[in-house]
C-alpha cells in the first residue's frame, strides 16, 4: 500500500529496540491498513499511572527501557480506518497481519496483546494463522477457562 509513518510515530520510536523498529519500519510499508505508533518508551511512573486506572495489568512492563539492554521492548500502535482513529478490533487485525509478516521475514519473535497465551509467533504452530485466528483462539481458551480475555490488540513486544 505505501503508508509510512508520520514524524510524531517516527519520534515514539526513539529508545525502542531496534529490532523491532526494524519489523515496524517494514509493516507500515506493507500494510493494507494506515497505523501510526501511540507508545514505545514508557517511565515507571506512567507505566504506574496506567496500572492504577485499569489500562494495565503490569508493573512489569515492556515500554519500561529494560535493564539487558536500555531499549524498550515494546510498540503501542493505533490505526486509522478512511482518515479517522479507530479502535475497531478489525483493523488491528489488518495491522497486525503485516506486523507479523515483516517479523516472520526478519526472523523477529513476537508476542501480541490480543493472544497472550503465545510468546513466540515465529513457533511453527503459529505461524501460518492470522491475527484474527489468533486472537479468537486466545479468546475461546480464556472462556474455557472461565477467565475473561484480555485484549490489548494495539500492543506489541519482542517475544521469547
Amino acid at each position: 500500500m505505501g503508508y509510512k509513518f508520520g514524524t510524531k510515530s517516527i519520534t515514539r520510536l526513539g529508545g525502542v529496540h531496534p529490532d523491532l523498529v526494524d519489523v515496524f519500519t517494514n509493516a507500515i510499508e506493507i500494510s493494507k491498513i494506515d497505523f501510526g505508533i501511540s507508545c514505545g518508551v514508557r517511565s515507571k511512573k506512567e507505566q504506574a499511572r496506567l496500572v492504577a486506572s485499569g489500562a494495565s495489568k503490569t508493573m512489569n512492563s515492556k515500554h519500561i527501557p529494560q535493564e539487558v539492554d536500555g531499549f524498550s521492548h515494546a510498540i503501542d500502535i493505533f490505526c486509522y480506518l478512511d482518515g479517522r482513529l479507530s479502535w475497531e478490533l478489525p483493523c488491528y487485525w489488518k495491522a497486525g497481519d503485516a506486523i507479523l509478516k515483516a517479523s516472520r521475514e526478519k526472523g523477529v519473535k513476537l508476542r501480541w496483546g490480543a493472544c497472550w497465551h503465545i510468546y513466540n509467533l515465529l513457533h511453527l504452530d503459529h505461524h501460518k494463522k492470522s491475527c484474527e485466528e489468533l486472537c479468537m483462539e486466545y479468546t475461546d481458551l480464556r472462556r474455557s477457562q472461565g477467565k475473561t480475555p484480555f485484549i490489548d490488540s494495539p500492543h506489541w513486544e519482542l517475544g521469547k
